[in-house]
């Protein structure tokens, strides 16, 4: 696993029993194709609260394909100033949840708060606490044939090279799943599918291999 010690600056959006999110504000680093945001690892509950600024240095780290910063030494986490707005969220929309896009095409939103106007349960709620949802008035997806497209094609034990005409499932990009009990202070919501939830605003993690 490769690391880098790193410093960095932004403003808290976000708090977890084990850290918290931190976002730049706008521009940002101008570039549509990479976040503006990343999780702050502090091990212990957060020092910080939402719309703190501050300066962050630590060990930058991929965790299960999450970018963090791991920030657990006394000193790591220095709060600049105390209030700030939140960034502004970014709109979700049928174009960034595209049904026939790749399974990461989430990746460039990464800790960065997401808006939705209207969301629709697909599923019930499981015993995490979490929904899977689309965008409202989008069909429900289904569980297609396969192997999920981000899995590996396993070799063909008879020739020794991969498979050639294995099913692969799209993993429903389409989808986006909402954690309601993950940011500190929340509790879990129970829903049936078909359940429209409305105005969800939150941070981009990543945890398990799906976004939320």
């Amino acid at each position: 696993m490769t690391m880098w010690l790193v410093a960095t600056t932004g403003i808290v959006t976000a708090l977890k029993s084990n850290g918290f999110f931190l976002q730049s504000p706008a521009p940002g680093d101008g570039d549509a194709a990479t976040s503006d945001a990343l999780f702050v690892f502090t091990q212990a509950a957060p020092s910080v609260t939402a719309g703190n600024a501050v300066l962050v240095q630590g060990t930058a780290t991929e965790f299960f394909n999450l970018t963090q910063l791991e920030a657990t030494l006394p000193g790591d986490v220095s709060v600049q100033s105390p209030s700030h707005p939140l960034p502004d969220a970014v709109t979700l929309t049928p174009s960034i949840l595209d049904p026939n896009g790749a399974p990461d095409q989430l990746e460039r939103f990464e800790a960065m708060r997401m808006f939705a106007a209207s969301l629709t349960s697909v599923a019930p709620s499981n015993e995490f606490g979490e929904i899977d949802t689309v965008l409202t008035g989008v069909p429900r997806p289904m569980r297609e044939p396969g192997i999920p497209a981000s899995d590996p094609v396993p070799v063909d034990p008879s020739s020794g090279v991969e498979d050639c005409c294995i099913p692969r499932f799209d993993e429903n990009p389409e989808r986006i799943m909402v954690d309601t009990d993950a940011l500190a202070g929340s509790s879990p919501l129970s829903v049936t599918t078909h359940v429209v939830l409305a105005n969800v605003t939150g941070p981009l993690d990543f945890a398990f291999g799906r976004y939320k």
